[in-house]
């Protein structure tokens, strides 16, 4: 009489690893993908607070006393755990600068790469 109880032979284990090793080659890329999509919004989510708080901060100075051309120097500005720089252009767009407004580009960005910029025209309010 046979034993009801027999185990898995070795060729059984090969094979079911071999498929389980298919199944994850075709996941694994997948995921890597995600993780880094994810990451890639993570820096941007981070680079359009750092813009925030750059244009913020303008929000206490009066428009007539911001610069009329050129640029700020490069700010560190501290979101979460990364440090981004921050430029505060003036007046690229000459037509919306006058003695009570000023244009502004702001760009953000982290270890050399632009990850946002953000244009307004910030004006007083009489």
């Amino acid at each position: 009489m046979r034993n009801p109880e027999r185990g898995s032979s070795l060729v059984e284990g090969l094979v079911a690893m071999l498929l389980l090793g298919i199944v994850l080659t075709g996941i694994i890329p997948s995921f890597l993908s995600f993780m880094d999509a994810n990451s890639r919004n993570e820096l941007r989510t981070g680079a359009v607070q750092a813009a925030q708080i750059g244009l913020e901060s303008l929000r206490k100075v009066q428009a007539s006393t911001l610069p009329s051309s050129g640029s700020s120097s490069p700010s560190t500005i501290q979101v979460g755990e990364r440090a981004f720089n921050v430029v505060t252009h003036y007046c690229r767009a000459a037509q919306w600068c006058d003695a009570v407004s000023r244009h502004l580009r702001i760009e953000v960005s982290y270890d050399g790469d632009l990850l946002y910029s953000t244009e307004t025209v910030y004006t007083e309010l009489r």
